[in-house]
């Protein structure tokens, strides 16, 4: 009786329901802002919804921080049930594996690039979930032409999708994922310290952010140096090198040595490959594991050199 006479019955309900699921959306999805991120999520509603104006291949592809796997949890969220989530590692070349939810979801799908039969299996049930009727949805860093390693008949599927590209997160994203953090750990972050988080990677920068809330130390001049810096630090005296050169590919035998050094370091104490390839620009996971088998093997025949490995291993222990 008290109703808006205006209102149809039930259109009332629609509506806080519209609004409650637009209010998770912000709270989910604080980095995907501007035109971009209202087009990535329009997609994937439009994936998990189904209808008019939906694609059966879905290709998010954009670099780390740019809000993929955020996308890919809300899918799992707005799919609920309906959703079957691949690890493309777990992929086998020989298998007949179909997975029979009507979405399905492939994150990661890069790591898989220098791999035939996971590659296969992938374009199998890419076919197998097309010709059905139903949807998939796949993230990866960089776009089906340009990351290498990728078999040609996988790479003119991926391409025959929707592909909704991500940019990296500008400044004042970043600090839109640190304000979001923040709020979920219950901490509040003064405005200089926001300032010298947002100059990072976005990836470091919440590492850096959850490691300072859990020491209970979010005051002004309280940030330390990140960890691969300091590394740098005390390989260039290590090794006797500049340690300006550290930053670039130089091949010059005693640089090579003390990235690679740095990088079997920083691997074993836990450091995300990831990070450690883009601080020393390196456009593949497998060099930086390639520089630990290297490193492994050195530090087996020469003691002097283990010795500066295990040097820099505590720096890097001490984060």
């Amino acid at each position: 009786m008290g109703g808006d006479p205006r209102v149809a019955p039930g259109q009332d309900g629609r509506r806080s329901e519209r609004d409650s699921n637009a209010t998770r959306e912000a709270l989910i999805l604080p980095q995907l802002s501007g035109p971009r991120g209202d087009y990535a999520r329009k997609v994937v509603r439009l994936f998990v919804d189904g209808g008019r104006g939906s694609s059966p291949l879905v290709v998010l592809s954009g670099p780390e921080g740019s809000g993929k796997a955020a996308l890919v949890e809300w899918v799992s969220e707005l799919g609920g049930g309906r959703v079957f989530r691949i690890d493309p590692l777990r992929l086998r070349g020989g298998s007949g594996f179909v997975p029979r939810k009507p979405l399905v979801v492939a994150d990661g799908i890069e790591r898989i690039a220098s791999a035939a039969g996971p590659q296969r299996r992938l374009a199998c049930i890419l076919d197998a979930v097309r010709d059905r009727g139903d949807r998939v949805l796949v993230s990866m860093e960089g776009l089906p032409t340009t990351v290498d390693g990728f078999h040609e008949a996988l790479r003119c599927r991926l391409q025959g999708g929707l592909i909704v590209s991500l940019p990296a997160p500008d400044r004042a994203t970043r600090r839109i994922q640190l304000r979001h953090e923040a709020r979920r750990l219950g901490r509040r972050l003064p405005s200089s310290v926001e300032d010298e988080l947002a100059s990072l990677p976005s990836r470091e920068a919440l590492e850096l952010l959850r490691l300072r809330a859990a020491q209970g130390s979010l005051r002004d001049g309280e940030l330390p140096m990140p960890p691969l810096d300091r590394m740098k630090d005390v390989a260039a005296r290590l090794f006797h090198v500049d340690r300006s050169l550290l930053d670039e590919p130089i091949k010059r035998r005693s640089v090579v040595e003390a990235r690679r050094a740095i990088m079997a370091a920083a691997v074993a104490e836990g450091m995300p490959i990831d990070s450690i390839r883009r601080t020393f620009q390196v456009s593949a996971a497998r060099t930086v594991r390639e520089a630990c088998r290297w490193a492994e093997r050195k530090s087996a025949a020469d003691q002097h050199f283990a010795a500066m490995v295990e040097e820099l291993g505590r720096v890097a222990g001490s984060r």
